[in-house]
């Protein structure tokens, strides 16, 4: 039998970070590790956390991460496109 496992509850600016990270990481075909920015040289992550996090469902964040337009929702919706750039 395993010993309990210490769970911590996830905050809410993490998961808005983490799915955002991860669906760019989708897009771009590698692992979140692999990513070649980190996310917070391209946007202030936290400004997007108090945007998304704040209940508004209408909230639409938009920022070009590479050559990847990402549009992130207030209902936690996070779309990646490839505009077709290169680095």
């Amino acid at each position: 039998m395993e010993p309990p496992r210490e769970t911590q509850p996830v905050a809410r600016e993490d998961v808005i970070i983490h799915r955002i990270v991860s669906a760019i990481s989708e897009a771009a075909n590698v692992a979140t590790t692999e990513l070649s920015t980190p996310l917070d040289e391209v946007v202030d992550a936290d400004g997007l956390v108090q945007l998304l996090s704040n209940g508004d469902e209408t909230i639409r964040v938009t920022f070009q991460y590479q050559q990847y337009v990402v549009e992130a929702h207030g209902d936690g919706v996070v779309e990646v496109t490839d505009s077709g750039g290169g680095d």
